[in-house]
């Protein structure tokens, strides 16, 4: 089950770097909000359980079969992405999530979580 963790984060990343790249060659993108919010879940409820041994490579091996980078935590909150799940947050969550938490909160204490992974 541990590894089933680390997979999910290190997907949900590599998902938000696609769509910066996809932003940057289409002028377009999808509303990553489901990414953010999964991944604010995760790392909020199953932290204790996560083995981040070797979790950089595992994200920079998933992050080079999509040929997408990073170079700092900071990579995975494009302000373009940023402003779009913004926008996209109660449309696209309020109906699946049972008290919604503010935005603001989710990627306020998401930034400093994956802060924390790379």
């Amino acid at each position: 089950m541990r590894k089933l963790f680390e997979e999910v984060v290190a997907e949900k990343l590599r998902a938000v770097l696609q769509q910066v790249a996809r932003l940057g060659s289409r002028g377009w993108s999808r509303s990553r909000a489901r990414d953010f919010y999964d991944l604010w879940r995760v790392l909020g409820t199953y932290r204790e359980d996560l083995n981040l041994n070797g979790f950089d490579a595992l994200l920079h091996e998933k992050c080079q079969l999509r040929n997408v980078d990073f170079a700092n935590p900071e990579d995975f909150f494009d302000s373009r992405i940023v402003a779009s799940v913004e926008l996209e947050w109660e449309r696209s969550l309020g109906s699946l999530v049972p008290g919604l938490p503010a935005f603001e909160t989710v990627i306020g204490e998401l930034r400093s979580q994956v802060a924390d992974l790379i």
